[in-house]
């Protein structure tokens, strides 16, 4: 999702596509976000439809473009968490479209794993962020690897009541029932993160496709969790489901993929 120093930076493609991609798609069947900003008489909720379309076009236009500034990246983090907050201070939003409501999203499997994990999870996207962006600077390499630790204690650290960790469920699921490797993906995907992340700590002509591949394989594990609960659902379900949660990812991964690249080019007081 992005380029090392001295090449194009390109999240903003990925995640602006993901954001037509969501204004293309149908919100319920038989109805798709344009009839539904043509006969809403809301302002802010018509806002918050075209802010998608508008901002993934921007997103894209600015990863096309030459500019090759920190305020790009600082562009796309404030229209991310604009879009992402408007919800928020005008709840109307989430009861028009209750698909994108972030409660109504199958979030129990990322729920189970807690706060501090996901938190790793957090450090190790955004330290491979700052691998990609400036390969160079430490501070990349620093919470990659803290995130990475974290993940790995915490993910075998007996639960409350001397409970099974976490990580020791996940491989007794997978040892007892290896054909369903796909109910355990998330958990897999993840686990395949960290190990990257892990050897990404020394420095090697492959730190910056390493730290890709890294982003990726967590993306897919978080776009994984929310995918298999919707196995066997009916298809307005599916249809309701895949739209709010585009329409929940791309704006959150957009600033935050912003926010990195910014803080990255600010930490050499340089640009892209």
């Amino acid at each position: 999702m992005a380029a090392a120093s001295g090449r194009r930076i390109s999240y903003d493609r990925f995640w602006g596509a993901v954001l037509i991609a969501a204004a293309c798609l149908p919100f319920a069947v038989g109805d798709t976000p344009w009839n539904a900003f043509r006969n809403e008489p809301d302002p802010w909720v018509r806002a918050w439809l075209a802010g998608g379309w508008g901002l993934g076009a921007l997103a894209l236009a600015l990863g096309f473009s030459r500019w090759r500034s920190r305020t790009r990246h600082l562009v796309n983090f404030v229209g991310g968490v604009g879009l992402v907050a408007l919800p928020v201070l005008r709840p109307l939003v989430w009861e028009r479209f209750p698909a994108a409501n972030p409660a109504s999203l199958p979030l129990a499997e990322l729920g189970s794993v807690g706060w501090v994990m996901l938190l790793a999870c957090t450090a190790i996207y955004a330290g491979s962020g700052i691998r990609i962006a400036r390969p160079t600077q430490i501070a990349g390499q620093g919470l990659g690897a803290l995130g990475a630790l974290l993940l790995a204690v915490f993910a075998f650290l007996p639960g409350e009541d001397g409970a099974t960790p976490l990580g020791v469920q996940r491989i007794k699921e997978f040892v007892a029932a290896p054909g369903e490797w796909t109910r355990l993906l998330p958990f897999l995907l993840t686990t395949a993160a960290t190990l990257l992340a892990t050897i990404n700590l020394l420095r090697s002509r492959a730190e910056v496709a390493l730290a890709r591949v890294t982003r990726l394989l967590l993306v897919a594990a978080f776009a994984t969790a929310l995918a298999l609960p919707l196995v066997g659902e009916s298809r307005p379900v599916v249809v309701a489901a895949a739209w709010g949660g585009l329409r929940l990812l791309a704006p959150l991964f957009l600033a935050l993929d912003g926010a990195v690249t910014y803080l990255a080019a600010t930490i050499t007081r340089g640009d892209e």
